[in-house]
Formats: C-alpha cells, sequence, structure tokens
C-alpha cells in the first residue's frame, strides 16, 4: 500500500493493490468498515453527532433540546462532473463538522457504528469552533 493524495480532498489515501478502492489514511479512528467505504460521485460519508442526553449535573435533557443536526465529516467523493465533464469538487473536507437538513440522506451502518450518506450540496454548512 503507498499512500499519495487523493484529487478531490488533498487527503493522503492508500490504493489497495488487489482493487481500485481508495481508503483515507485519516479513518482511523473510525470502524473498520467506515475505511472501505469511499463515496461515489460528489456524496459526503458523515457520523452524526450525538449530543449528551443530561447536563454535567445530572439533570435530564428532553429530546427536543438535544436535537442538533450536526456531523463530523468521515469520507469524501472525488466530486461530480459538470455538462463539460470537469471535475466539481467536494465543498467539505475530512475532518470538518457540519450542519445537516433535519431530513435526508441515506443510513449506513458499518460495522457497529452508523453513518449517513448525503450529497455535498445537501450540507448546509460547516460549524467551527
Amino acid at each position: 500500500l503507498k499512500p499519495y493524495k487523493h484529487e478531490a480532498t488533498s487527503s493522503p489515501v492508500v490504493k489497495e493493490a488487489s482493487s481500485s478502492h481508495l481508503i483515507p489514511l485519516s479513518l482511523s479512528a473510525h470502524s473498520p468498515m467506515a475505511k472501505r467505504l469511499i463515496p461515489s460521485f460528489n456524496r459526503v460519508l458523515i457520523e452524526k453527532i450525538v449530543p449528551p442526553s443530561k447536563t454535567n449535573s445530572g439533570i435530564l435533557l428532553p429530546g427536543s433540546t438535544t436535537k442538533l443536526n450536526s456531523g463530523k465529516v468521515v469520507a469524501v467523493g472525488p466530486g461530480g462532473r459538470d455538462r463539460d465533464g470537469k471535475l466539481i469538487p467536494v465543498s467539505v473536507k475530512e475532518g470538518d463538522n457540519v450542519l445537516l437538513p433535519e431530513f435526508g440522506g441515506t443510513e449506513v451502518k458499518l460495522g457497529d457504528k452508523e453513518y449517513h450518506l448525503y450529497r455535498d450540496e445537501d450540507i448546509l454548512g460547516t460549524l467551527h469552533d
């Protein structure tokens, strides 16, 4: 396995010798199955952030206050193509915290973790500290 830069994300990836799959090197903290999934076209693999259900002092929070549609980008596809066939790169990169729509995306279970696939244009924005 030889690392090289992925054209859409500039992230180091590894290409498996026996296939054409690209594996982002930054996915080591995620499920072994997530390491093997590279989204197609302009799709983005996201691990949703689950907010705490109670405060530091032990007070339980109602479900409506804990609902924040955000997640962390785990992997991105190479991007889409315009009418002329030119590559349109994905607007987010691995590790970004993003704001997600309330509905949409495709639920994907990889190993014991749950991820969601979204189209790049469905992501509402990035969240910064």
